[in-house]
């Protein structure tokens, strides 16, 4: 049987199936078959494609392509929350630029920066699924604290969440279409997460900011629907 390598940020937590913060690669990997778990640190989705940045995020992925995946496997991306809770919103105030703007560019270099580190490996990947990112934290302040910070009220930010998953929904369909053969995924439960007025459902957080075992179901049925887990078994699929 095949895996599905989870890289990402601390958001791939949820994917060991415990309401727990997995520690950071390299070197810990969490094993979950037929999930191979990578937190590679708390990267920025537009920073991806930059080399020798803080996290150096772009040559962890480098590293587990060339050391862990095989032919065959497939790769589900978690980045963007992070994004989407501070730095977006904050980006658009100084820059003086329309919100969605700069939500457009963020999606664009991150899509790209994936298309650059997966070009020599694009054909034998079975599947590649960019998770979207999810509700933002229930907490309802502005807090500039470095190791969680947070922009505008909740509803705002689920807002840009939003904005975010339909712009990066939207660019992964416009690439399969302008290729025969594609394998690239957009993988999100959001919608789930939020009520009508974009506040975040706090009965699916097990913290401030990440999910809890709840989401489970809604998670194992997304990847079923995109083809990530057999809809009997829950084991990786190929084709």
């Amino acid at each position: 049987m095949n895996n599905i390598h989870v890289i990402g940020d601390s958001h791939v937590s949820v994917f060991s199936k415990k309401n727990i913060i997995i520690p950071e690669y390299p070197p810990n990997i969490y094993m979950n078959f037929p999930f191979k778990i990578f937190r590679i640190g708390a990267p920025l989705a537009y920073n991806l494609g930059k080399r020798e940045t803080y996290y150096n995020a772009r040559e962890k992925i480098e590293h587990v392509f060339k050391h862990e995946i095989i032919k065959g496997d497939s790769i589900i991306l978690s980045f963007g929350e992070i994004d989407c809770r501070y730095h977006l919103l904050k980006q658009s105030k100084l820059q003086e630029k329309d919100i969605e703007e700069v939500i457009v560019e963020c999606v664009e270099r991150y899509v790209q920066s994936v298309k650059e580190i997966v070009k020599d490996n694009f054909y034998w990947i079975n599947k590649i699924g960019f998770w979207g990112p999810i509700a933002s934290t229930w907490l309802g302040d502005e807090c500039s604290n470095k190791d969680c910070p947070i922009a505008d009220r909740m509803p705002m930010r689920n807002f840009v969440t939003s904005k975010f998953n339909t712009i990066l929904k939207d660019k992964i369909d416009k690439f399969n279409k302008e290729f025969w053969k594609t394998n690239f995924y957009y993988l999100s439960i959001f919608e789930f997460l939020i009520d009508d007025k974009y506040f975040t459902k706090k009965e699916y957080y097990m913290d401030n900011i990440h999910l809890n075992q709840k989401t489970w179901p809604l998670i194992e049925n997304e990847l079923k629907e995109k083809g990530f887990l057999n809809r009997e078994k829950g084991f990786l699929t190929n084709g």
